[in-house]
């Protein structure tokens, strides 16, 4: 779709295009038993778990299986839940010899798992020698608590926790870490992250499952080949873009022209338009007629009075 404006002295910014954005869905299966998912908060009397997954992360849909999920929660720790090979899994290991943990935690902050997370004030229990593979991004000493690695072209998190003692799902901390995780995969969705774009942004399109992706467009052709996720360079041109993906067509690109400096308001007042006459706006730095005519006026009161009262002490 292509939007125009009347023309102005700015003419590149007359036209933007927009492309059509379809919802990306994160599809999403849990595994516990009722009692856990009412200790997890991912359930109540009121809500089922589609609701409360919903509530952490919009745009996600309940899946019936493990092999037609984007995203696994996998509460009770069955590891054969048969999740695809590209398929994201969360896996909670119940501890064999139970250990708790009041902190100081060393955490991740960066880790896109853990952003937002303080793990303050959280009661953890684990246990103290368990061995959960990947690289630890969170841990109390020497005791790995949460860890994530690469698994085929999936990733798996692993939680070394009873989710039912301690105080982790109920502080704020463990609501943050599933929206993370929902987005983190959401981005890793196959095909772009978005669609509607400005001059300046990169495009990052995921690609879990590899393939040869085109961009075309008013700057020329770009061509990216790998997995997991590529980015193509920030957009020069406004205009119509399509992405292709091994010689099919897969998305349209809209990319239009934003100039901070004219969006920016912060250097203007309040001002006032009539129904039919032209409008007046005051600018800060600037004042209008009628605010000159009162400083005229209130000027030539204060010398009034000061000639007055100097021709009373002069008596």
């Amino acid at each position: 779709m292509r939007v125009e404006i009347e023309p102005d002295a700015l003419e590149v910014d007359d036209a933007t295009h927009l492309a059509p954005a379809r919802p990306r869905e994160v599809r999403v299966a849990v595994f516990g038993d009722a009692a856990l998912l009412r200790a997890t908060m991912l359930a109540s009397k009121n809500d089922g778990v589609a609701d409360r997954v919903a509530r952490v992360a919009p745009s996600t849909v309940l899946a019936s299986d493990a092999r037609s999920a984007d995203l696994v929660l996998d509460l009770a720790g069955d590891a054969g839940v048969g999740a695809s090979a590209s398929t994201w899994v969360l896996r909670v290991v119940p501890p064999a010899t139970p250990t708790a943990w009041v902190g100081p935690f060393l955490v991740e902050r960066h880790h896109p798992l853990l952003v937002g997370t303080t793990f303050d004030g959280v009661a953890w229990v684990g246990d103290e020698s368990a061995d959960l593979g990947g690289a630890p991004i969170v841990s109390a000493g020497f005791a790995t608590l949460v860890s994530e690695r690469t698994v085929y072209e999936g990733r798996e998190i692993v939680l070394n926790t009873d989710l039912a003692a301690g105080t982790f799902t109920r502080s704020p901390d463990w609501p943050i870490l599933l929206s993370n995780l929902v987005e983190w995969r959401r981005r890793a969705l196959p095909g772009p992250r978005d669609v509607n774009l400005v001059v300046g942004q990169e495009l990052w399109v995921g690609a879990p499952e590899g393939g040869t992706f085109v961009l075309e467009g008013p700057t020329g052709r770009v061509e990216r080949s790998g997995t997991r996720e590529l980015l193509f360079p920030a957009f020069e041109l406004p205009g119509a873009y399509t992405l292709s993906r091994d010689g099919r067509r897969i998305a349209d690109v809209g990319v239009g022209f934003l100039d901070a400096t004219e969006s920016d308001l912060r250097g203007l007042s309040s001002g006032s338009a009539g129904g039919g006459g032209a409008a007046t706006a005051r600018i800060a730095g600037g004042s209008s007629r009628s605010e000159w005519l009162l400083t005229l006026l209130a000027l030539a009161l204060v010398a009034a009075d000061w000639w007055f009262l100097g021709r009373r002490g002069a008596r």
